[in-house]
């Protein structure tokens, strides 16, 4: 599936198109964390010593995302209510932007895809047009991480980086040129 390097891209797009022209630093750093959280589920693994045992499990679920972005907003929020709206869109988001670079991946394991609708339904999603490449990756622990940095993977990185880093950067420059001009009556 993607990289995490894809997914923070993902996370950083959201947060330039859904924030105004002042820079909100923990709306910024929670998109980036949500917009990786939903591989948590790595972590999960490591503990048996298999990382991808449990990948693609019920954290890449729109029920998860909502769950987890809204009591990240709460406890953004919690001194501001007025913040929580705009926290909640912003971590939500950013979590079903790592769905869905998941679901336009090429995914060459098992289960191919990802749980979308769980806990209510058990079937895995996959986009058949594959704008990602797949991360090659070690099925134990000890060599997991070392795994990552091998010439396909940075291909892969470079490839989301040349498809999403523009789009992050034509959405921060149109909010940039056009916040703040409304029309004068």
């Amino acid at each position: 599936m993607a990289s995490p390097i894809g997914h923070t891209l993902g996370g950083l797009l959201v947060y330039t198109a859904g924030t105004g022209k002042k820079l909100h630093w923990l709306a910024l750093t929670g998109a980036l964390l949500f917009s990786v959280l939903p591989d948590i589920d790595f972590l999960f693994g490591f503990i048996i010593g298999e990382p991808n045992r449990y990948h693609h499990g019920f954290t890449h679920s729109l029920v998860f995302v909502t769950l987890a972005g809204s009591l990240g907003a709460w406890l953004c929020s919690f001194k501001n209510l007025k913040m929580f709206r705009m926290y909640w869109i912003i971590f939500v988001l950013s979590g079903l932007s790592h769905l869905l670079f998941d679901i336009f991946t090429i995914d060459n394991n098992p289960p191919f895809g990802a749980p979308l609708l769980w806990p209510f339904s058990n079937h895995y999603y996959i986009i058949p047009v594959r704008l990602f490449t797949d991360m090659h990756r070690a099925a134990d622990s000890s060599h997991f991480i070392k795994s990552l940095f091998n010439p396909h993977n940075g291909m892969a990185v470079v490839r989301e980086i040349y498809l999403v880093l523009p789009l992050v950067i034509i959405t921060f420059w149109l909010k940039k040129r056009f916040s703040g001009n409304e029309v004068q009556k």
